[in-house]
């Protein structure tokens, strides 16, 4: 996870000055994260990780690796069935994909595991957001407000934040991965 943070916050010329060292530190976390799954395989938090960090490498170096941050969050979603980070895992690619759709669908899964709990709806909202829902999302954050109303002042700057950059949309997708984002 500290990998891909750190490759991420890079700015575009710092990674074009160290490319190679940069995907050899990638795969050496590849390595070690596909090791830990294959002997520790109820170890949720290296699924999330491989996954994040198979997204920062897309985002990047290769796009490609999407389909196996994809891959690997569909076995936890299948491993992990009732723990809604696997499913807000698997959402974040879908965003990334473009895949709003599927976003959406698992989305709504992942919420219903327990409609009560405040980072899965944040999530969900920022979902909403980012596949452009914005009257839906206010509706649901009227909705959420009632059992919490908290979550009206964490989530309105994320709500409100610009995504026309990809730089922009990144940030947003990052609060999939930490749970403590919000």
């Amino acid at each position: 996870a500290q990998t891909a943070t750190f490759i991420l916050d890079l700015s575009d010329e710092q990674i074009a000055s160290s490319p190679t060292l940069l995907q050899r530190e990638l795969r050496l976390s590849e390595q070690g994260l596909l090791q830990t799954i294959q002997s520790h395989p109820t170890f949720i938090r290296a699924y999330f990780d491989l996954g994040f960090l198979y997204q920062a490498w897309a985002a990047r170096f290769d796009e490609s690796k999407l389909v196996q941050a994809e891959d690997v969050l569909l076995d936890a979603v299948a491993r992990f069935p009732n723990n809604p980070l696997s499913s807000w895992a698997l959402v974040g690619v879908y965003l990334d994909e473009g895949k709003f759709v599927e976003a959406l669908e698992l989305a709504d899964r992942a919420l219903a595991l327990d409609p009560r709990v405040k980072n899965s709806q944040l999530r969900y909202l920022l979902t909403l957001k980012l596949i452009s829902e914005p009257e839906q999302a206010l509706a649901k954050l009227d909705e959420f407000s009632l059992s919490d109303p908290s979550i009206v002042a964490i989530i309105t700057p994320y709500l409100e934040k610009d995504v026309s950059s990809k730089q922009q949309e990144m940030e947003l997708l990052f609060r999939y991965y930490y749970d403590a984002a919000f």
